[in-house]
């Protein structure tokens, strides 16, 4: 009756095709190709500045990022927010500082031990999701360097692992539970009401500030 696609990839296919078929379809994330489709997001690109603008004020002078796959519009928007806060504040950017983890935990971890090997002064580290951040941060901790001391990071998504990993993780909230409600409301409604315009909606991010930076622990919300 309805399709919830999760991710798509610039080069897949599916996405043409399933807009072809007329099925009532939502999208998780923006797509590459917006026209006449619904898609539920999060403001990647403000969350990823705010997350490095902190790292700068907190007196981080060397930061590295480690990237998601960038045929992903999450990926290169979040990157583009980390290029973002170093122009804001006035630094040169480096391409040497930006590395590929392809949201993938072991890729996340050589990119990081390959970060620290070029760079001896290395004192930051945005990933842009949680998982790559607690691998870059055991790759930190392999390599004997502290988290924070002698490195910060910050992750994206704030998933439950970075509440529970050692130094807790800094990160980027998005309304992971709040976006998947509204993109069933959204497929629910095209399925009743054919013919409904395409929408999309675009959540807030928080930044949520642990021990991995430096930062006391925010006080767990009340349920």
């Amino acid at each position: 009756d309805g399709i919830v696609l999760v991710g798509p990839h610039g080069a897949d296919p599916l996405l043409r095709r399933l807009v072809r078929s007329r099925i009532p379809l939502v999208v998780s994330g923006r797509p590459h190709d917006q026209r006449g489709v619904s898609y539920v997001d999060a403001q990647n690109r403000v969350g990823a500045e705010a997350a490095v603008s902190h790292l700068i004020a907190s007196g981080r002078r060397c930061i590295a990022t480690i990237h998601g796959t960038l045929d992903l519009p999450s990926a290169t928007d979040r990157l583009e927010g980390y290029r973002d806060a170093l122009r804001a504040a006035g630094h040169a950017l480096d391409p040497s500082l930006e590395a590929a983890g392809q949201y993938r935990a072991l890729t996340a971890a050589g990119a990081m031990r390959s970060l620290l090997a070029a760079h001896q002064g290395l004192d930051a580290v945005f990933a842009a999701s949680d998982s790559m951040a607690i691998a870059a941060m055991q790759a930190i901790k392999d390599a004997g360097r502290r988290v924070p001391d002698d490195i910060a990071v910050m992750g994206f998504d704030d998933l439950p692992s970075g509440r529970e990993s050692q130094p807790t993780l800094s990160t980027v909230r998005q309304p992971i539970e709040a976006m998947g409600r509204e993109m069933v409301r959204l497929v629910l409604q095209q399925v009743s009401e054919p013919g409904t315009a395409a929408s999309q909606v675009v959540f807030s991010t928080e930044l949520v500030l642990r021990g991995s930076t430096g930062d006391e622990d925010e006080p767990e919300a009340s349920t």
